[in-house]
C-alpha cells in the first residue's frame, strides 16, 4: 500500500483533481453567472471525476490479495505480467478439473481447450512416443488457441492432478470484460512457447550430438 502513494501516475492524478478543485473554487468566487464560468465548471467536475475514477481503478487493481496456496507457485512465474488480483480474474475464468493417471486432456487432430496446469504431470505424445513433459504452472493448448488448429499431438496424465481448463466461451468472455489481462494473458502464453521451443531444440541438438558420437 506504502508503494502506491509514491506512484508517479498516481500523484499525477492528485495533482489534477487539487487543480480542478481549485478551478471549481475560483468559479464559486467569481460566480456561476459569469460569462463561460459554467463551462468551466463542467469540464471541472467531469474532467475530475474520471481522475477519482482511474485512481479508485489503480488503487483496487495493485492493491495485494490472498492467492490460494495452489496457484501461488504458477503467480510467483507470471507476476512480472499480472497483479495479484488481474491473475485471480483470470485463473477464475476458467473451471478447475481433476485428472487422473491415464486420462486424455488433448486428443491429437482435435481442436484442444486452452489449460492451465495447476499440479499433476501430462505427457505429449506422437505416435505413441513420449516427446515432452508439462507440469505446474505451464499452458496446454495455446497454439490451438492462437492458430485455430487442431492438436498436433495427444496429451495424457501421467500423475493425478488440477488443470485449469478455458472453453472459447471463458476465453470471449475474459477478453470483452478484461481485455487488458487477456493481452497479458497472450504475452504469457507468448513467453511460454519461447521456452517450449527453446527447449525443444536443446532436446533436438542434444539427440544428434548423441547420434553423431554413437557414429
Amino acid at each position: 500500500m506504502i508503494a502506491l502513494l509514491f506512484n508517479r501516475a498516481l500523484w499525477l492524478r492528485s495533482t489534477l483533481i487539487l487543480g480542478y478543485i481549485i478551478q471549481m473554487a475560483a468559479v464559486f468566487v467569481m460566480g456561476p453567472h459569469v460569462d463561460g464560468m459554467t463551462a468551466i465548471l463542467i469540464f471541472a467536475i467531469i474532467n475530475m471525476s474520471i481522475n477519482i475514477y482511474h485512481i479508485i481503478k489503480f488503487i483496487y487493481i495493485n492493491t495485494a490479495i490472498s492467492i490460494p496456496s495452489q496457484y501461488k507457485e504458477i503467480y510467483k512465474r507470471d507476476k512480472r505480467v499480472m497483479k495479484p488480483r488481474e491473475f485471480m480474474q483470470f485463473v477464475l475464468a476458467g473451471k478447475e478439473t481433476h485428472f487422473n493417471q491415464g486420462d486424455i486432456l488433448v486428443k491429437k487432430g482435435v481442436k484442444a481447450n486452452f489449460m492451465l496446469i495447476v499440479s499433476g504431470s501430462f505427457s505429449v505424445m506422437l505416435n505413441q512416443k513420449k516427446i515432452a513433459e508439462l507440469t505446474t504452472g505451464q499452458f496446454v493448448g495455446e497454439m490451438g488457441l492462437i492458430t485455430n488448429q487442431a492438436a498436433s499431438a495427444d496429451i495424457t496424465c501421467s500423475q493425478s492432478g488440477q488443470v485449469v481448463v478455458f472453453s472459447n466461451d471463458n476465453l470471449t468472455t475474459l477478453r470483452k470484460k478484461s481485455p487488458t489481462i487477456y493481452d497479458e494473458l497472450m504475452l504469457l502464453i507468448s513467453k511460454d512457447l519461447v521456452i517450449k521451443l527453446k527447449r525443444s531444440s536443446e532436446d533436438k541438438a542434444n539427440t544428434t550430438e548423441a547420434l553423431s558420437q554413437a557414429g
